[in-house]
């Protein structure tokens, strides 16, 4: 079936990227917003973008580039819902979502306008808890990365190790919702 396109909620613009570095930084519903891109470095100690205080929305018009360790944690009680135009890279032990539940993290991929598919990867020992819909990207999940969860992608690619478990509260939406066309009721492997 045809996958639908999403369009991200008419947002303001802020006209930087989100850049941390060696520390915490907490993002309230109050700074939603359109965002040129998200950098997060380590220095000593892995950096942390932590979403708080309710409902979270960002539009990232550009790539995410995560290093060693790093995280994007959800707070109990808060949700994020995180539209990436361009690619994502996230280093070795990486965290999204570590204190929440999939239901907590939509994951958006945004593909018209690009000529070439984004490319989404997950390095080694990396986690994930959320919900993925990024029809035009390639995920690459490296080695024993663990993904919680549900994925919709141009290509899904698990390597060495990684577990990939799927979160039964996720076939709870409303029609309202981004996205819905299908609803996952029963999961059977051979």
């Amino acid at each position: 079936p045809s996958l639908p396109y999403v369009v991200p909620p008419a947002l303001p613009d802020m006209r930087k990227r989100i850049f941390v570095k060696g520390q915490m930084l907490t993002i309230r519903p109050a700074e939603s917003g359109m965002y040129r891109g998200i950098e997060m470095k380590r220095d000593k100690v892995p950096s942390i973008l932590e979403i708080s205080g309710g409902d979270v929305v960002l539009h990232i018009t550009g790539d995410i580039d995560m290093g060693q360790g790093c995280e994007i944690r959800i707070d109990k009680g808060s949700t994020l819902r995180l539209y990436v135009d361009g690619d994502i890279k996230a280093g070795n032990s990486d965290g999204f979502n570590n204190l929440g539940t999939p239901p907590d993290f939509k994951l958006w991929g945004r593909w018209r306008g690009r000529a070439v598919s984004q490319k989404w990867e997950l390095k080694a020992k990396s986690e994930f808890f959320g919900q993925l819909y990024a029809p035009n990207a390639d995920v690459i999940a490296k080695a024993q990365a663990d993904l919680y969860g549900a994925f919709t992608a141009r290509s899904f690619q698990m390597m060495n190790g990684g577990n990939l478990y799927y979160d039964g509260a996720l076939r709870d939406v409303s029609l309202g919702e981004d996205a819905v066309r299908f609803v996952l009721k029963r999961w059977h492997e051979m």
